[in-house]
């Protein structure tokens, strides 16, 4: 079986650290509805659209056991009202399929880049 490189939140100490495992999370329909999740659901807010603010928010997040996202937290800002949007889309999704390690499932940390442009778009980058 071939394995997938992800980052692990250590239990014991909640540290992070990157090794293979059985199957990293997925969004229930894959990338391509992650893609159209984001694109649908996103709020640009108002004053990131009168200032011209484009770019990428980097959110990093834990999908538990249960396939829950859990912790968002911006590790790349943008500025705030588009960080904020970010995190509402993070809290606002629906559960992922978990990862798994030795026929059990984990709690696995992801990062998701999500890309704002004037265009009206909003999409991630893997």
């Amino acid at each position: 079986m071939e394995k997938e490189f992800v980052r692990i939140t250590r239990k014991e100490n909640g540290e992070d650290e990157y090794r293979a495992i059985e199957a990293a999370p997925k969004f229930p329909g894959g990338k391509d509805a992650l893609y159209h999740y984001i694109e649908k659901n996103v709020k640009y807010p108002l004053d990131a659209k009168k200032s011209g603010i484009e770019g990428s928010v980097v959110v990093r997040f834990i999908i538990d056991k249960e396939g829950n996202v859990a912790d968002p937290k911006v590790v790349k800002s943008l500025c705030p009202s588009l960080d904020a949007e970010a995190l509402r889309l993070m809290k606002k999704m629906p559960r992922w399929k978990p990862g798994k390690q030795d026929g059990k499932y984990i709690r696995v940390t992801l990062e998701l880049p999500i890309n704002f442009n004037l265009k009206g778009i909003a999409t991630y980058n893997e």
